[in-house]
C-alpha cells in the first residue's frame, strides 16, 4: 500500500508530504522518519484515527505532529490543520511522583506475585476496563500473557500469540510504546486478538517491557475508563511502570540462573 506522510511547519519552514510504501499506515511512518534522520521519534507515540481514516500522530517527547492517509492521487495536497495534540505542559516527573514510591514495592515479590502487582500499579494510576503483560523468554518469536485483569483476563492468561501480532505483539517486537485512540475506525492497522475473545476493544497503549536493551516483553491496557483515548500522561506512566518491570524480571533471570551455577 501506498501512503503519504505530512509534516506540519513548525518553525516557519516549508511543510513537507512524503510518500512510502508500507504494509500498513506505521510501517509507512517509520521508514518515512527514519529516511529523514527522525527514526527515533516513533518510539512514543499518540495516534488518533479520524472519521475520514487518516491518523494523527503525536510525539509525546517533542511533541512533533504528522498526519498519514493512503496515497490519492486525486487528492489536491493543502495547508492542513489542527494536526494531532497540543500536550499538556506539565512536568512529567510531577506526573510519576507517587508512582516513584510505590513501584519500589514490586522488587520483593515473587514471580507472579511481582507481575500482578507492576500490572495493578499501572492500572491503578491509569484506569483501564483491562490490561495484561505478555513476556517471551529472550530471543523467543512468541509471548505468552502472563498476567490479566479485566472482563476476559480468563480467557487471555496463558494465550500466546507471535511476536509482532496485534498492538501488543507489534510494541514488543519494535520496542515502541503506542496508544491508539480507536482501534475499530482502522481497519489497515494491525489486527487485535480481541476478535477471537468477543471483547470489543476501542482504545489501546502498549508498552514494550525493556532492560539494558533486552526486551522481555510487552504491557498493554485497554478501554480507558471515562475517557475515549490515552493521553501523554498516561504514557509517561506506562513507560516507568514498564521500564521498572523490566528491571525486576532482569532481576528475576539473574537469580535463576546464579542458582542452576550453583547446582
Amino acid at each position: 500500500m501506498k501512503f503519504e506522510i505530512f509534516f506540519p511547519s513548525t518553525d516557519g519552514s516549508k511543510e513537507l508530504i512524503v510518500r512510502e510504501e508500507g504494509a500498513n499506515w506505521f510501517s509507512a511512518l517509520e521508514n518515512a522518519l527514519k529516511g529523514g534522520g527522525m527514526g527515533h521519534l516513533i518510539n512514543n507515540i499518540l495516534c488518533d484515527i479520524k472519521e475520514d481514516g487518516s491518523i494523527h500522530v503525536t510525539e509525546t517527547i517533542n511533541g512533533k505532529k504528522f498526519l498519514i492517509r493512503e496515497f490519492d492521487p486525486n487528492r489536491v495536497a493543502g495547508h492542513e490543520k489542527e494536526i494531532g495534540r497540543t500536550l499538556k505542559k506539565r512536568d512529567p516527573n510531577e506526573v510519576l511522583a507517587t508512582v516513584f514510591e510505590e513501584v519500589l514495592d514490586g522488587f520483593d515479590k515473587p514471580e507472579q506475585e511481582g507481575l500482578n502487582f507492576f500490572l495493578d500499579l499501572a492500572m491503578k494510576h491509569i484506569p483501564a476496563d483491562s490490561g495484561s503483560i505478555a513476556i517471551a523468554p529472550l530471543a523467543a518469536r512468541e509471548l505468552t500473557f502472563v498476567a490479566c485483569r479485566g472482563p476476559k483476563s480468563d480467557g487471555v492468561k496463558g494465550l500466546k500469540i507471535p511476536m509482532g501480532t496485534g498492538i501488543a505483539g507489534f510494541s514488543a517486537l519494535n520496542n515502541v510504546l503506542i496508544a491508539v485512540s480507536d482501534v475499530q475506525k482502522d481497519p489497515r492497522f494491525f489486527k487485535d486478538i480481541s476478535e477471537k475473545l468477543g471483547y470489543p476493544t476501542k482504545s489501546i497503549v502498549a508498552s514494550p517491557i525493556l532492560y539494558n536493551n533486552l526486551t522481555f516483553g510487552m504491557m498493554e491496557l485497554i478501554n480507558k475508563k471515562e475517557s475515549s483515548a490515552f493521553d501523554e500522561d498516561d504514557i509517561h506512566i506506562l513507560r516507568f511502570v514498564s521500564e521498572k518491570l523490566g528491571e525486576y524480571l532482569n532481576m528475576i533471570w539473574e537469580t535463576r540462573n546464579n542458582n542452576l551455577e550453583d547446582e
